[in-house]
């Protein structure tokens, strides 16, 4: 811890794999320690699948899709429709709060969105 080396480690696999959006999968309960790098390379939650790997975790998987059933929601919306079904508050760490406060309060998740994002994870 504080010497930078998840960095460097992350560097060092993103030069060999050639791309800076690699697919990353992850139990949501490990969010707090990897938080940073998130933010640090803008990696996007892609889908969240629950019981995939333990009973009663949620895997979340970044930059890249396991199923197609919300290609067309945008990053935020997809944190907020993965909390509102997972009721996970680790996910909603990917979220500045003037961002939770905005997609909470407007109108912009429509009921189809909810529902087929439900049905997916």
């Amino acid at each position: 811890r504080k010497q930078k080396l998840g960095i460097t480690l992350v560097d060092k696999s993103i030069e060999i794999m050639d791309t800076s959006k690699p697919l990353i999968t992850m139990p949501s309960s490990y969010l707090p320690q990897f938080h940073n790098l998130i933010k640090r390379y803008d990696w996007q939650l892609t889908d969240c699948i629950s019981d995939c790997y333990l009973e009663g975790t949620n895997e979340l998987i970044f930059n890249g899709e396991l199923s197609n059933n919300n290609q067309e929601l945008s990053n935020e919306e997809r944190i907020i429709l993965t909390y509102k079904h997972t009721k996970d508050k680790n996910i909603l760490k990917l979220l500045g709060i003037s961002s939770i406060k905005s997609l909470i309060f407007s109108k912009k998740l429509k009921k189809t969105q909810i529902f087929r994002l439900n049905a997916g994870l």
